[in-house]
C-alpha cells in the first residue's frame, strides 16, 4: 500500500512538471499585449525594407543643378575693379556706386569678384551698400565677392611715375585728373599681381547689358593688344581742343568718326589684359 502511494505521487508530480514546462515554454514564443518588446509583423518588414531600399536609390540619383548654381561652383568669376576713394559723408558717389553694383548684378549673368579700391572707411560703406543693393533685390550672395584694395598702401609707389602724365592732363589744382589714382591702370599688374584680365570701370555707369558680353571681347585681343576702349561718344574732347582747332582748322582731333575725325577714347570702362601688360616692354 505505501508503495502504491509512492507511485501515484510520483506520477502527479510528473504530470504537473509536464504541464508547467509546456506553459511556460509556449509563452516564450508569445508577446503578451503588456510585453515591453514591440510586435513587428511581417507587413512592417517589408515596409522597412522598402523604406531602405528607396533611400539607397535617392542617394545614387543625380540632382540637376540650375545654371546659376553651375555658373557658381564650376565657372570661373570676371574680375571688376573700381576706384571708390573719398567717399565719406559723399551721398552722390555712394549713390553712384548703388546704381553701378545694382545694375551690374541684375544684369550680369557671371560670377563676380568685385575688386574696390579704396580706403578701410571707404570699403566698409561700400560694403554696407552693397550688401544693402543685395538684399534689396534679393540676389544670391555667393555670386558676388568683394576684395579690399588699399589704394593708400599704392599710391606712394605710383606717385612718382604719374608726374609726367599729371603735366599734361592737370592744369589746375582742383583738375579732375589730379588723384594719382587716375593714372593707375598702367601700374594694374603691381596692384593686382594675381589676375589675367580685369575690366577697369568708373562707378557713374549704369549697366543695360550683361558684362559678361564686354568680358568676352578679350577674346578679340590680338596677340600684342594689351587695352581695349571704346571711342568717345560726346564731343568732350572737341570742347578740350577747340583752341587747337581754331590754330589748325585742318585738323580732325575730337571730331567723329563719321567725318573721318578721332574723337578721343572713353576710359569709364577699360579691359585690360593684365598678363600682357606684366611682358610689356613698353608700359
Amino acid at each position: 500500500m505505501p508503495r502504491l502511494r509512492l507511485i501515484l505521487h510520483a506520477i502527479v508530480l510528473i504530470v504537473l512538471t509536464g504541464f508547467i514546462v509546456l506553459y511556460f515554454g509556449s509563452s516564450d514564443t508569445k508577446y503578451s499585449k503588456s510585453s515591453a518588446l514591440p510586435v513587428v509583423s511581417v507587413d512592417m518588414v517589408a515596409k522597412l525594407e522598402i523604406g531602405e531600399d528607396d533611400l539607397v536609390m535617392q542617394e545614387q540619383e543625380a540632382v540637376p543643378l540650375d545654371y546659376r548654381e553651375n555658373d557658381l561652383l564650376y565657372r570661373p568669376p570676371l574680375d571688376i575693379a573700381v576706384i571708390f576713394t573719398h567717399s565719406e559723408n559723399n551721398l552722390p558717389l555712394q549713390y553712384k556706386l548703388r546704381i553701378a553694383v545694382g545694375s551690374l548684378l541684375l544684369k550680369s549673368s557671371a560670377p563676380l569678384r568685385l575688386h574696390l579700391i579704396t580706403d578701410e572707411d571707404g570699403f566698409h560703406i561700400a560694403s554696407n551698400i552693397i550688401n544693402d543693393v543685395q538684399s534689396t533685390n534679393r540676389l544670391d550672395t555667393r555670386h558676388l565677392k568683394l576684395v579690399y584694395v588699399s589704394a593708400d598702401d599704392f599710391i606712394h609707389e605710383i606717385e612718382d611715375s604719374v608726374k609726367i602724365l599729371q603735366l599734361f592732363f592737370t592744369t589746375r589744382r582742383d583738375a579732375y585728373y589730379r588723384d594719382a589714382l587716375f593714372f593707375f591702370s598702367v601700374h594694374l599688374h603691381k596692384l593686382l599681381p594675381g589676375l589675367d584680365k580685369v575690366i577697369l570701370m568708373d562707378i557713374d555707369i549704369k549697366f543695360k547689358g550683361d558684362i559678361a558680353e564686354l568680358h568676352s571681347h578679350f577674346n578679340h585681343f590680338s596677340p600684342t593688344q594689351i587695352i581695349g576702349m571704346s571711342f568717345e561718344q560726346s564731343p568732350v574732347y572737341r570742347h578740350l581742343l577747340s583752341l587747337y582747332r581754331k590754330q589748325n582748322p585742318k585738323s580732325h582731333l575730337g571730331s567723329p568718326p563719321s567725318e573721318g575725325g578721332f574723337p578721343g577714347y572713353n576710359s569709364g570702362v577699360v579691359l585690360i589684359d593684365i598678363q600682357k601688360l606684366r611682358k610689356s616692354v613698353i608700359i
